[in-house]
């Protein structure tokens, strides 16, 4: 082999070894960008499950709650009602508040006391509006605003057309009559002496008997206009002043008309109210509706009520008003003298013996202060008293209401446990800030 041979060998080995070297860097260079992409988007799911290790990220509010990996365990160790978390108050936050707890106790349960609020009213038989069966004018009052009168009593004096053409028929019916009354007697003594026919007297009793109608005819248009027969001073004085007189005994409250005004059987003269018995209307809720019947007691008061006052139950409701979910009850009452006015507000309290198929007399339940419940959208919550001071444990309950200012547990708790009683509207506080802080944790990385 020459020396031009090894030349060209020699050339053609080095651009061999330099063209591998080159595609060797360019491929390399491809692997590590990959390997770059990858650990960047591994970074962007930084906190989420890596590998077999089952954990998470303590403070992810996107999983909160849920399973993740295998675990099967809940975000933060919490159940989906709350139960488990704990309110922490350091020594001196415990000197700055007061925390006051009581123990849960079952016992039996008590009479229900039923609160309500009433208004008084009249009974409809208690008010009567006083009027003219009749046009006329009235030309005298004979009582005043505020005037307590009898059945009877003389009103006013009205004058009325009408009442003088129905006195005037009746004058002339009356008169009518006792001359055909006269004529018939006549014709009965000439009957017997021979003078007068049958067929006479027959037309005389006729006669006598048509005049009979019209009179009682007369007289009872008098009536129907509520106007007595005139006597006979009235009789040769003929006129169509008449006294009005009070249907019904009690206290005048409303004289609309003035003196001298034009009635009509459509007018209000007066207005008259019997205050000897009232009623009072108590709205009665839905939650005490199962505790409360017709004939029990209610105790009232208010302001301006210096006696105790008692009634009785009468009357209950058929349906509950719309929108208030109230029932009416209504409370009959004795009132003296008249002192309590309609549309006065009395507050009454009923105490009820009655118990429902979910409070029966042997029954005990637990009852807790309603002041020991907090509540957080629609669930209620209690403060459990933990091992150690300030430590508190939150737990969701389901109660109803019970009388007193306390409230019957269903569900949550149980004989002996220690609960708060007074403050616990700072830790709520303390809960619902402490959520907020792990919620923006949980989204600042």
């Amino acid at each position: 082999m020459n020396n031009k041979s090894m030349l060209l060998g020699w050339l053609l080995s080095g651009a061999l070894f330099f063209g591998g070297s080159v595609v060797l860097y360019f491929t390399w260079n491809n692997v590590d960008s990959g390997s770059s992409a990858k650990a960047a988007k591994h970074d962007e799911h930084k906190g989420h499950d890596h590998g077999d290790s089952g954990k998470k990220h303590a403070d992810h509010d996107e999983h909160k709650g849920h399973d993740h990996g295998g675990s099967g365990k809940k975000h933060g160790g919490h159940d989906d009602h709350g139960n488990g978390q704990e309110v922490k108050l350091s020594s001196g936050a415990l000197k700055r508040v007061t925390i006051k707890s009581v123990r849960v106790i079952e016992t039996k349960a008590a009479a229900h006391q039923i609160s309500a609020v009433g208004r008084v009213a009249l009974p409809p038989k208690a008010v009567s509006r006083v009027g003219s069966r009749v046009e006329g004018r009235i030309v005298r009052w004979f009582v005043k605003l505020g005037q307590r009168i009898k059945r009877g009593h003389r009103l006013a004096l009205l004058d009325s057309p009408a009442v003088g053409r129905a006195r005037a028929a009746f004058l002339k019916a009356h008169a009518l009559e006792r001359l055909v009354h006269i004529e018939h007697k006549r014709t009965k003594r000439l009957k017997r002496s021979g003078l007068a026919s049958s067929k006479q007297l027959l037309a005389a009793r006729v006669a006598h008997q048509k005049a009979k109608i019209n009179l009682r005819m007369a007289r009872a248009q008098l009536r129907i206009l509520g106007v007595s027969e005139p006597s006979k001073n009235q009789l040769k004085r003929l006129s169509g002043l008449f006294v009005l007189r009070a249907p019904s005994s009690g206290e005048i409250t409303e004289m609309p008309t003035t003196l001298g005004a034009w009635v009509n059987p459509q007018t209000t003269i007066l207005r008259i109210e019997d205050r000897s018995k009232i009623w009072v209307l108590l709205e009665i809720y839905s939650r005490d509706f199962p505790y409360i019947r017709v004939g029990q007691k209610a105790h009232l008061y208010g302001p301006g009520v210096h006696k105790h006052l008692e009634g009785t139950i009468q009357y209950l409701s058929s349906r509950f008003e719309r929108g208030a979910q109230t029932i009416e009850a209504r409370v009959v009452l004795p009132n003296p003298g008249g002192r309590i006015r309609p549309n006065q507000f009395l507050y009454a309290k009923i105490q009820s013996n009655l118990q429902t198929k979910t409070s029966k007399s042997n029954a005990k339940s637990l009852l807790i202060p309603e002041s020991a419940i907090q509540r957080i959208g629609q669930r209620q919550i209690v403060f459990v008293m933990g091992k150690k001071p300030g430590h508190y444990k939150v737990r969701t309950v389901v109660t109803i209401e019970a009388p007193g200012g306390y409230a019957k547990v269903l569900y949550g708790l149980k004989h002996g446990e220690r609960i708060v009683s007074k403050g616990t509207f700072v830790l709520k506080s303390e809960l619902q800030r402490k959520a907020l802080e792990e919620a923006g944790h949980g989204h600042s990385h």
